[in-house]
Parts: C-alpha cells; sequence; structure tokens
C-alpha cells in the first residue's frame, strides 16, 4: 500500500482514506449513524459508558467467541 500511495504521491493516510471514500460512494447501504449510534459515539467521545478490558482475549471472552 505505501508504494500504491507513493505512486499517486499521496501519504498512506491519505491514499487509504481516499480508497475508503470511494468505495462508500459506490455502496448501495445508507452511512449515516442512527440515534442510538449516534448518543454511544457521543458517550464515548466523553469517556462515559466505556468498558476496559486488559487484553484482547478479555475482550473476545466477553463477546462469547
Amino acid at each position: 500500500m505505501k508504494m500504491l500511495a507513493a505512486s499517486e504521491d499521496k501519504t498512506l493516510n491519505e491514499f487509504i482514506l481516499e480508497s475508503v471514500r470511494m468505495r462508500l460512494k459506490r455502496c448501495p447501504r445508507s452511512h449515516t449513524p442512527n440515534a442510538e449510534t449516534v448518543k454511544a459515539l457521543q458517550d464515548a467521545e466523553r469517556g462515559e459508558d466505556l468498558i476496559e478490558f486488559d487484553s484482547i482475549e478479555d475482550f473476545f471472552k466477553s463477546l462469547g467467541k
């Protein structure tokens, strides 16, 4: 990916963001967050209602996997 970004004279970050934006434009689904998602994002930004894990393994265990 670094080489592709460089070939277009873009940073890796710019290249990835542009690729994601192009893919989203072609996607037939809505990408507008619903009210529940908006609230969850706002809560997370304020540091509210967060669940912390000691490891990625603990996170996956909490999902029941």
